[in-house]
């Protein structure tokens, strides 16, 4: 099934496998777009309720205290949001009530909440860029299928390499 083209420590969902950063993981929001990136894969877009749902059980899973960044930054134009990844302005969101507020002038990276306050917990905030959090990585399938097969003689290894689609 598409499920099994999922590595261990991800978890697949609608055509895509995500990986939720252990609580010891915390990186900067470009230094966790980069080790997504190195996995041949991007920081989460949430696009849909059902998809926010679903990181709300994965998120809990992890029992993290952390916040998780997701794709999401306005670094270009100050208000208007889009995906890190794939640049689309975003067609689904899920902010916290008054988010996001720029409070510090620069809260230019969106992660979800992990507070356990009613009404508040998985809600997007926005943050510093520059500020320590979890993170959620997602490799679509259509990424994960564009696999070359290589066999070298006379050992018979079988060499798999996967070309992400950007």
């Amino acid at each position: 099934s598409l499920r099994d083209l999922c590595q261990s420590n991800w978890t697949w969902f609608a055509g895509s496998c995500y990986y939720p950063s252990t609580h010891m993981q915390v990186h900067n929001y470009h230094t966790a777009a980069t080790f997504c990136h190195g996995q041949n894969s991007h920081l989460v877009e949430i696009d849909s309720p059902e998809e926010q749902v679903f990181m709300e059980k994965l998120i809990t899973k992890t029992n993290s205290l952390h916040d998780f960044w997701i794709g999401a930054n306005d670094i270009d134009h100050e208000g208007i949001w889009k995906w890190h990844s794939s640049y689309n302005v975003l067609n689904y969101s899920h902010w916290c009530a008054g988010e996001p507020n720029n409070a510090l002038q620069g809260e230019d990276c969106a992660a979800l909440n992990v507070n356990n306050i009613p009404g508040k917990n998985f809600c997007w905030n926005d943050y510093s860029c520059k500020s320590y959090h979890n993170f959620v990585c997602e490799k679509s399938i259509s990424a994960l299928s564009t696999t070359t097969h290589t066999h070298t003689q006379p050992t018979g290894t079988l060499v798999w390499r996967t070309v992400a689609r950007h």
